[in-house]
This record gives C-alpha cells, sequence and structure tokens, in this order.
C-alpha cells in the first residue's frame, strides 16, 4: 500500500515538473475531464460528418448538373476524411478504452500518465474538427466550366466535289484581312452541315478559341441571336431592351480574340450592330460566318468579303452515297440498282432529299422502292432565289404531280385543290427555257405569275405555252407594266380557243394591259370559267368577247378606262340578241370603275373597216343593266362602288327580261356613283321579291331612291330585312305618291341626309314635316338610327308605323322637336333602348296628353324601355310632356343617363318615379335639373314613398341648380345604392343619411311619427366640388346600419364642410379602408365628439391622406382612436401648417 501510493506520488510530481509553465489546474484538467474530452471528441466528429453529409449531397448534385468542383471544397473533405479517420482510430483503442472505465484508486495509482496523454489528444482532435467544420463553405462548392463548342459530325461524307471549297473557306478564315465570309446555294444542298464541319476543323487546329451557330431564318428574332452568342460566352444578358443586351454583347466581344460567328439562314439585311457583334479594327482573330439561299443578300444587303457557292452533288457521288446509305438493299438484286439510279435522279442530286429517301428506303422490299419512285414524281419545291436554280431542273421529269414556287413561296390559298401547281415570280430575261419550265407549263393546273418580266408584251398565251393552257384551271397574273394582252388571236397556228378548262381568273396591277383578247377569238365550246377577279387594270376598256355561261362570280375593281364589261363583234344588226347571258351568275361586284356606262354592247363589224367600228346605239341613255342585252337570272349578290359615269343601273321601262333577271336578287349594295339620280324605278322594284339587304352610300346627286314612274299606288319589299341610307346629300325622300310596305324589316339606319324630309312625300306640304307618315309601314322594324337630318319636325304621327320596334337612335336632327307623339303611345311597348343626342330643337321627348279624369282612365301601356340616354339637348324641357299618371308606365327602366339638357329642370315626373322598381344607374350631368323628380301640382294628402330597389349607383355631377331630390314632405328607400357621386351641386347643402332622401329644407326628418329608418348600402363614396355644411346630419347612432359597407371616402373642394363625420357616424364605419380628404378650406378637424361615444377604432383603414387642408387642427379632439391596420399615413405640413397633434385635449388614456 505504501510502494503504491508513493508511486502515485511521484508521478504527479513528476507530470507537475515536467509542465511549470503551464498553470497547474489546466493541466490536472486533462487528468480528471478525460471522459468528457472523449465525449466531446465523438459529439465533435458527429456533428463534423451531418455537414460532411450535406457538403457531398452538394458536391453530388453540381457534378449531375455538370458543375466542376472547387479545390478548397475538394481539400476540405480531405481534412474531413483524415480527422475523421484518426478519430475512429483513437477511439477504438484498448488502453483507451481501459482507461476510461477505471477506478478512482487507479485514477490516482495507475494511469496518470496514459490518461492524460489521451485525453489531451482527444481535446486536441475536437478543437481541429471544430475548426475543419467552421471552414466549411455550402454557397459556393461548384462552378460551372466553359465548354467549347463541338461541331464533330462522325457520319460527314467529304464528297470530292467539296473538298476545294472547304479548303477555300478555311483559307479565308485564316486570312487576316478577311472579316465576313458568305456560303450560298439551294436549301437542302447542305450549306449548315459543311459550315459545322469547317468549324469543328478550324477549332482542332486551334484557329478559333471558341465558335457559335445561330440560325437566323426569314424572320430573325434579334432577342434570341442574342441570348444564343451570350450564352456561349458565358454572358448574362440583364437588360430588358434590345440596344442594351446589344451594347452588353458588343463590349463582352471585345474581350474575345480568336471566335468565330456562323450566322445560318440569313433571309435578309441583317444589322449586325443592332445584334451587338461587332469587332474592332485590331480584332483580327474574330470572323463571321454566313450562310445563305441568296447570293444578292450576302453580296448586296450583308457586304461580305468573300462569297462561296456549294453546287449539287456530282451525279456519281451522289448515286454512290446513295448506294452507301442503303448498302444492304442494293446488294440483294439489279432492279434495286436501277430504282436507284432512277431515285437519286428525280431528287435533282440534293443531298438533304437523298438522304431522307434512303433511311426510308433502307432495308425495306423491291414494292416499297417502286412506291417511293413514284411518289418522287409529285414534287413539292420552293427555289426563293432564282439565282440559285440549277440548269434543266425540271428537263426529263414526268412529274404526275407538283407544287413549285420559283422565285417567292407557295401562296397557299392557290394549292389546296390542285395536283400540279407552278408559281412563278421571275424578273429575269427568258429563264424557265434553260431549266426545263416548258412542260410543266403545259400540263400544270394551277399558274400564278408575280412581275414575269421574261415574258413578251404581246401574248401571254404565246410566249409561254403555244398550246392554249389546255388544263389550266386556275391562272394568277399580277404586277406587270409590259403585257398588254393574254390572247392575241390574230397570231399565227395559234389555236382557236384557249383556256379551255380554266376556272377561275385573277388579273391585279397590270398596268399596260389593255384587252384580254386581241382580235376576234371563237367561241368553239363552252367555256368552264365560273370566277373572274380583275384590279388595277388602268388601262382595260371591256373584259370578254361573249357571255359565259358557267360564271359563278365576277368581281372588277380599280379599272379606271373600262366602259363595258363585254363588248360583243357581231355581223349584221342583232340588236335584238341578248349577248349577256350569264344564267349562273350569282356575285357581281363592280368596284371603282369610275368610267362604267354598261355592262355589255355590241360593235356592228358588218361593212365596215376595223377603225369604223361602233357600238350598236340600242338605248340613248346608257344604262348598266338594258333588258335587251342582259341575262342575270340567278343573280343574288349586287355590289357598285364609285361607279361615277354611270347614270342609270336599270331601263326606266321594265322588259320583261329584265324582271326576271333579278328576281332572286338578295344583297344590293350601291356606293358613291355620283351620276345616279335615283336608284330604281317602281316597275323594277317588283321585280325584288327576294331583296334582303339595301344599302345606299354617297351618291350625291340622288334625290330618291325609289322613282313612282308607272305612278303606282302602292308596293311591298317582301322580304327587305336591313335598309340603309347613308351619305346622300340630296335625297329629299325614299319615293313619292305610293304607299309602301316593308313587312319583315327590322333594320333602318337612315344617316347624314340633311335635305331628307319625309320617308314618302305627299303632294301637299306638310305643316309639321314628319319623317315617317301615314304612307309607310314597317310593322316588324326592331332597330332605327336617324343621324344628321335637318327638315323633319317629328319622326313619326301614326301609331301603325311602327310595331315592334326595340332600339331608336336619333342624332344631330337640328329641326326635330318631338321624338314621340301622343299618338305613338302604343308603338313604344316593345322599346328597349333610346338614345336621343344633339338635337338642338327637341322639347320633349315623350309627348303625353292627360288633360280629363276620363282619360286617365283609359289602359295603360307598359313600355319595356330599359336603356335611356338623352345628351347635348339644349332646348329640352321635360322628358315626359305631362305627368302620365298611369296610362304610360316604365317598371322595366334600368340605366337613365342624362348630360347636357340645360333647360331640363327635372327628370321623372311622380308616377314615373315611384314605379322604377328596377333602376339600376342614375347618371345625372351638366343639366339645369332643380329636383330629380317633379313636384305634383297640389298638395298630396299623404308624402310619396319613392322605393329604389335595384338602384347601385348615381352619379350627380355638375347640377349647379340642384336643390333637392324631391320638393316636399316624402320617403325613399335605397337598399341596393353602393356607389355615390356628387360633384359641383353647389346648391345642395346637406346629404340626408339617416332616411336617405332630399327634404324642402335641407334637414332631415320624417313626417310619420315611426319611421322605418332604411340604410344606405354604399362601397364608395366620392363628394367633389359640393358647397355642403355636412354630409351626415348629426342623427346617424352608433351600430346603425347604415355605411357598414362603405371601404372608400373621398371628399373634394367642398369649402364649407368643418368636419367629415361625428365619432358616432364614425363608429359605423366598419370597413372603411380608404380616406382621403383634399382641399377642404374650412375643415378643422375630421371627426368631431358625439357625447355617446368618447373611443373609436378604425379596425380596416390602411390608407389616410389629408392634403390641402390649410385649417385642419387635428384629426379629433377627446376622443380616443385606434388604427390597428393603418400602414399609409400622408399629412404634408406645407398643405396642412396648423395641424399640431393627431388628438388634442384627451387625458386620461395610456
Amino acid at each position: 500500500m505504501t510502494n503504491t501510493a508513493a508511486i502515485g506520488i511521484a508521478a504527479i510530481a513528476k507530470i507537475i515538473t515536467g509542465y511549470t509553465v503551464v498553470p497547474i489546474c489546466h493541466q490536472l484538467g486533462y487528468l480528471f475531464q478525460h471522459k468528457r474530452n472523449v465525449g466531446n471528441l465523438t459529439t465533435t466528429i458527429q456533428d463534423l460528418n451531418l455537414v460532411e453529409k450535406r457538403i457531398q449531397e452538394l458536391v453530388a448534385c453540381a457534378t449531375r448538373n455538370g458543375d466542376e468542383i472547387h479545390e478548397e471544397t475538394k481539400e476540405w473533405l480531405k481534412k474531413v476524411d483524415e480527422i475523421t479517420k484518426q478519430a475512429e482510430t483513437f477511439l477504438e483503442d484498448e488502453i483507451h478504452a481501459k482507461i476510461g472505465c477505471c477506478s478512482v484508486r487507479e485514477l490516482l495509482f495507475l494511469n496518470l500518465v496514459p490518461r492524460y496523454r489521451l485525453s489531451k489528444k482527444a481535446n486536441k482532435m475536437s478543437i481541429s474538427a471544430v475548426t475543419i467544420k467552421e471552414e466549411a463553405k455550402s454557397d459556393n462548392i461548384s462552378y460551372r466550366p466553359h465548354l467549347r463548342s463541338d461541331f464533330t459530325n462522325r457520319s460527314y461524307i467529304e464528297f470530292e466535289s467539296r473538298k476545294e471549297i472547304v479548303t477555300e473557306i478555311m483559307a479565308a478564315l485564316e486570312d487576316g484581312n478577311v472579316r465576313m465570309i458568305g456560303v450560298h446555294g439551294l436549301p437542302g444542298i447542305g450549306k449548315t452541315t459543311l459550315v459545322k464541319e469547317i468549324s469543328a476543323r478550324t477549332l482542332d487546329k486551334k484557329l478559333f478559341s471558341d465558335s457559335v451557330l445561330v440560325t437566323v431564318s426569314n424572320i430573325p428574332d434579334v432577342e434570341q441571336i442574342q441570348k444564343a452568342i451570350a450564352e456561349r460566352l458565358d454572358l448574362k444578358l440583364d437588360k430588358e431592351t434590345i440596344p442594351e443586351r446589344a451594347l452588353l454583347l458588343q463590349n463582352r466581344l471585345k474581350l474575345e480574340k480568336k471566335f468565330l460567328v456562323i450566322l445560318d439562314d440569313v433571309w435578309n439585311e441583317l444589322k449586325l450592330e443592332d445584334v451587338g457583334i461587332v469587332f474592332r479594327g485590331d480584332e483580327k482573330g474574330c470572323k463571321i460566318l454566313l450562310t445563305s439561299r441568296f447570293e444578292r443578300v450576302l453580296s448586296t444587303k450583308m457586304g461580305v468579303d468573300k462569297i462561296f457557292q456549294v453546287g449539287l452533288l456530282e451525279e456519281a457521288e451522289a448515286l454512290n452515297w446513295f448506294n452507301h446509305l442503303v448498302a444492304k438493299s442494293v446488294e440483294k438484286e439489279s432492279e434495286f440498282l436501277h430504282l436507284g439510279t432512277k431515285i437519286v435522279n428525280e431528287c435533282a442530286c440534293l443531298p438533304i432529299a437523298i438522304e431522307t429517301i434512303a433511311g426510308t428506303l433502307k432495308d425495306r422490299e423491291l414494292p416499297f422502292w417502286r412506291t417511293a419512285w413514284r411518289q418522287l414524281q409529285r414534287l413539292h419545291l420552293e427555289i426563293v432565289d432564282v439565282k440559285v436554280l440549277p440548269k434543266d431542273l425540271f428537263s426529263g421529269k414526268t412529274l404526275e404531280q407538283y407544287k413549285i414556287a420559283i422565285g417567292c413561296e407557295l401562296t397557299s390559298q392557290l394549292i389546296e385543290n390542285s395536283s400540279r401547281c407552278l408559281e412563278l415570280s421571275l424578273y429575269e430575261n427568258r429563264p424557265f427555257q434553260e431549266h426545263g419550265l416548258e412542260m410543266l407549263l403545259e400540263s400544270t393546273q394551277i399558274l400564278a405569275l408575280n412581275g414575269i418580266g421574261f415574258i413578251g408584251v404581246d401574248n401571254i398565251v404565246y410566249e409561254l405555252d403555244k398550246a392554249g393552257f389546255p388544263e389550266l384551271k386556275l391562272f394568277q397574273l399580277k404586277n406587270n407594266r409590259m403585257v398588254h394582252c393574254l390572247i392575241n388571236s390574230m397570231e399565227q397556228n395559234h389555236p382557236c380557243s384557249v383556256f379551255g378548262s380554266l376556272e377561275i381568273l385573277h388579273l391585279s396591277n397590270l398596268k399596260n394591259l389593255e384587252k384580254i383578247c386581241d382580235g376576234e377569238l371563237t367561241k368553239t365550246k363552252e367555256s368552264r370559267l365560273r370566277i373572274i377577279e380583275v384590279q388595277n387594270c388602268d388601262r382595260l376598256q371591256n373584259l370578254l368577247p361573249f357571255s359565259i355561261s358557267k360564271l359563278e362570280e365576277k368581281e372588277i375593281r380599280n379599272c379606271n378606262m373600262m366602259e363595258e364589261i363585254i363588248v360583243s363583234h357581231e355581223e349584221g344588226d342583232n340588236s335584238k340578241e341578248v349577248i349577256g347571258n350569264f344564267p349562273k351568275l350569282c356575285f357581281l361586284r363592280l368596284i371603282k370603275v369610275p368610267r362604267l356606262k354598261s355592262f355589255c354592247s355590241k360593235l356592228n363589224t358588218a361593212n365596215t373597216s376595223e377603225k369604223g367600228k361602233q357600238p350598236v346605239d340600242v338605248d340613248p341613255v346608257m344604262t348598266l343593266f338594258s333588258g335587251k342585252l342582259v341575262f342575270v337570272p340567278i343573280l343574288k349578290e349586287l355590289e357598285l362602288s364609285n361607279c361615277n359615269d354611270l347614270t342609270r343601273i336599270w331601263d326606266h321601262q321594265i322588259l320583261p327580261s329584265c324582271s326576271s333577271s333579278f328576281l332572286n336578287l338578295r344583297k344590293l349594295l350601291v356606293k358613291d356613283c355620283g351620276s345616279l339620280e335615283y336608284l330604281f324605278s317602281s316597275a323594277m322594284a317588283t321585280s325584288f321579291v327576294q331583296l334582303r339587304f339595301l344599302e345606299i352610300r354617297g351618291c350625291g346627286a340622288m334625290k330618291e331612291i325609289l322613282r313612282n314612274s308607272e305612278k303606282m299606288d302602292k308596293m311591298s319589299f317582301p322580304k327587305l330585312d336591313f335598309l340603309q341610307i347613308y351619305g346622300l346629300r340630296h335625297l329629299e325622300a325614299f319615293s313619292s305618291e305610293i304607299y309602301i310596305d316593308f313587312p319583315v324589316l327590322t333594320t333602318l339606319s337612315i344617316r347624314y341626309c340633311p335635305e331628307f324630309t319625309t320617308f314618302v312625300s305627299k303632294s301637299e306640304v306638310e305643316k309639321l314635316p314628319c319623317l315617317f307618315n301615314e304612307q309607310v309601314a314597317f310593322p316588324s322594324l326592331q332597330s332605327v338610327t336617324i343621324r344628321g337630318m335637318n327638315k323633319s319636325k317629328i319622326i313619326a304621327n301614326n301609331a301603325d308605323v311602327f310595331g315592334n320596334l326595340e332600339e331608336v337612335e336619333v342624332r344631330n336632327c337640328n329641326n326635330l322637336m318631338k321624338i314621340f307623339t301622343s299618338s305613338m303611345q302604343r308603338s313604344l311597348r316593345s322599346l328597349r333602348r333610346l338614345d336621343i343626342s344633339s338635337c338642338e330643337m327637341v322639347e320633349e321627348v315623350f309627348e303625353i296628353q292627360t288633360s280629363s279624369v276620363e282619360e286617365i282612365t283609359q289602359d295603360t301601356v307598359p313600355s319595356q324601355l330599359i336603356s335611356l340616354s338623352l345628351s347635348r339637348l339644349r332646348k329640352l324641357e321635360y322628358v315626359w310632356g305631362k305627368d302620365p299618371r298611369g296610362t304610360l308606365t316604365f317598371t322595366h327602366l334600368e340605366d337613365v343617363a342624362v348630360f347636357d339638357c340645360p333647360s331640363l329642370k327635372s327628370i321623372f315626373p311622380l308616377s314615373i318615379a315611384k314605379g322604377l322598381l328596377k333602376l339600376r344607374n342614375l347618371h345625372l350631368s351638366h343639366c339645369g335639373i332643380q329636383q330629380i323628380v317633379e313636384a305634383v301640382g297640389t298638395n298630396a294628402p299623404v308624402p310619396p314613398e319613392f322605393v329604389f330597389p335595384q338602384l347601385q349607383e348615381m352619379n350627380l355631377t355638375h347640377l349647379e341648380n340642384l336643390v333637392c331630390f324631391y320638393p316636399g314632405l316624402h320617403t325613399s328607400s335605397w337598399p341596393s345604392l353602393t356607389s355615390l357621386i356628387v360633384e359641383k351641386c353647389d346648391k345642395v347643402k346637406v346629404l340626408a343619411s339617416e332616411l336617405s332622401s332630399f327634404q324642402e329644407n335641407h334637414v332631415l326628418h320624417y313626417h310619420d311619427s315611426s319611421p322605418i329608418q332604411q340604410p344606405l348600402i354604399f362601397t364608395k363614396l366620392e363628394l367633389s366640388k359640393c358647397n355642403l355644411e355636412k354630409i351626415w346630419d348629426g342623427e346617424l347612432q352608433p351600430n346603425s346600419r347604415s355605411f357598414r359597407k362603405l371601404t372608400s371616402l373621398h371628399v373634394e373642394c367642398c369649402g364649407f364642410l368643418k368636419y367629415l363625420f361625428s365619432s358616432a357616424e364614425a363608429a359605423n364605419f366598419e370597413q372603411l379602408c380608404a380616406l382621403e380628404i383634399k382641399d377642404c378650406m374650412m375643415m378643422e378637424e375630421i371627426m368631431s365628439k358625439n357625447e355617446k361615444v368618447d373611443e373609436v377604432q378604425f379596425n380596416k383603414l390602411s390608407r389616410l391622406n389629408l392634403k390641402n387642408l390649410p385649417n385642419l387642427i387635428s384629426f379629433s379632439s377627446e376622443v380616443f382612436v385606434e388604427f390597428p391596420l393603418l400602414t399609409e399615413i400622408s399629412i404634408n405640413n406645407e398643405d396642412c401648417p396648423k395641424f399640431k397633434t393627431f388628438v388634442s385635449k384627451l387625458e386620461g388614456k395610456d
């Protein structure tokens, strides 16, 4: 025992003497805190491992995204691994384990030195682990590496015919004096593949540090181009506008020494500076490589330094490549080789065509190859640039179907219903001869020619197809200044009949076209032509030499010299023969043909020279449709516009042939024909039994539409549904001395006919000119619009004129005095909308005659009127001339708007106002109104009650004479009112609130001893420019339902208000969110104190704006106010100089 103690004491003494420089207590701590230090090490390593796990997850995620890991992160993970292994080894040591579980006796006498060392080591490792943990960075562990473009194409075939161009382009890219290089060729010829291969080679040779390829296309998207280049440069474009992004890109490109920009598929000029592709003069290592279908774009518009053309493959290499792609199939038998040769020829040695068809044919059987070859004879091809058109492209081809566009893109509407379509837009001299187009012209079904500078001036048919286009169904010719005629029938060896299968003919913008046919064209067989459209052919005098039986639609526009449509060359005097026979013509439009006089005429060629041919004098006054010459039995639509020389459309005396010609006419539109004095005669009008639509516009000389030349007593338009008369400045009447019935007419519009007095005029002069008198009837009329007519005094004086009238609009009729006379009350049963505006002389809208008790007992007429709008009626005194007292009701009225009627004293008579149960909106502005409801003549025994259960909006603005709602004792109810705007109503002093009525003495009270309080339900209240002394009268009690839903209150320019509301009234503003008071010069406080309420909470108020209140002292005085949600408050010291405290003289509140 003694020896053991001695050994322990000696060991302690050794430790103490060995560390005399260190505080004794610190060194002894390692002995007594061994277990704690080891436990701390375990915990620290566990925490470190958790952090390591999180970092490892981030590293794995970044690696999956293609990011590189920062070296410091790798080093940190390495440190963690090392300290973790050291700790694990330390904690697993057997000696350490024994020491950790020894007794106190053993601690003192047996394991002091190992225990001390192990404890110290554990502490040191813990400190290292904590330090490593603190060095962890999880926010930036990786970075996105710059990846160089890789255009490597292992399947690229280096054709022998293209080695030279590749070498030349590579040399140009190495040339320091060349900045921009262009490559052009046919679409599908391999331009993109070629420049990608060149880019890959330049990167391998380190000519450039990197390159980018961007597709431009025919509609360049500059923003996308900028984005593609910026991504390759690792540039973040954080600007919104294209010019700002261009500047960023330009500055970034300045940092590049060797960079290649490839702009693929450039169609038109692209301003590189707008994109941001600008290299300085000393940046000779940066280049731009462009590809385009069009050589002129590269040379003229882009200004490249060197241009290279990619041509077609040689036939041998094209065939070898095809055989390589379908190698296994070709090995089977010789017929595969034979079909393969044919297929390659049909592909015109275009690489994309060969590769596509080869991919389809690979590993397929022989029947599939035969089908593919037949389908290749159905060519769909667009060659926009004629200069890249290969020679003999179509020679030797037997195409069954084709849709080919040369010099343009295929027009979709031309190719929908055709198997053989050819569209040419050419300005070169005869390019079709060297490319094999003649055979296509002979067989084409649709031919569209645009420009066609190669065509001769005499004869299109002779120049293009001597056979006369036997299979052509649609022919379109436009934009040519050289063509004089389409057909020259006097050419030798020319067929007598051309365009034998033609169904549709379009001619447009042919400035020198004089004739369709020069000479006499023999009509050998029936024509199939169905549709003719001719536009902008200024020198064309007539269209056809004979009628066409199958013609269905004809349209002629902007032909300034045309006088006739058909001129027939007939021998002898056959003037009685109908030559304009169009039995299937349904649609005829003649627009802007100013010299047109007649639809057809004859030239008598008997015994006359060519110069002596003269039209047969059929009628001394030329008519468009002569019954002697024209027959159009199923014509449905006729439109005539800007035919200024046309004096008559139909014969004055109707002929049987003419009468039967227009029995199926449904639509007639005549516009801007300045020489017409009338439209048709009464006899001719009897033919219009199917007419549904009639519109006459801008015919300045027209005095009447229907001329009653036969002195008929009565006539009808049995199916006319729509009639519009517009801008006939000399029109006096529709007709005269005849009764006209429009049994199914629903829409009638008469606009800007200042001389129009009455619809059907009579011989005797009327004292009060009436627009619609007893000579006309519209039993089905629903909508009538009248504008700009200054002769009529009243609209109608006969209840039988209208039957089902629903909408009436009257504007700018300055002589009109009354809208509806008393005799028309029965016609108002169906009226739903009434709009009267800018009629200077109108004094009343509804004339009411009730002068005796007997008359009041007559049947009530319930009107369906929903909307009433009156504006700019300077002399309007009454809306209703008198109170109808039940004879006429307006219970369906929903919207009333009255504007700028300074002579109007009131809006509603008493009986009308009491029946407005559906009124939703009432807008009154700039009127002389003194009261909204007119008072009864004598004091009523019982005060009237006004109930407006549906009224939601009421706007009263600029009513400077308004005193009250109703000038007498009354009650009113407005349960749905959500918006009230009062502005510039200076004579209204108090806005009543408790019972929602305007009273005679401006103080709210009820005559009845037991009033029923009716709350207002506003969500928004605006008061502006009102000389109010109070808004509420002080009677509004706390917890009243009034104004509980008010969310917004705006008061402006109310100069006599000293306060806005009392504390009792404010207690009701439970939903108030916004409060704004401006320009109220007398206001001293916002809320005054009510004895009953000394504490107010504005629980929803979030915005408070006080502006230009020079006398405002405080928000309130002696009232405790809370604003729990107030987030925005605006009070300007300059605008509110006296405002010192929010709540003044408040004591006893914390």
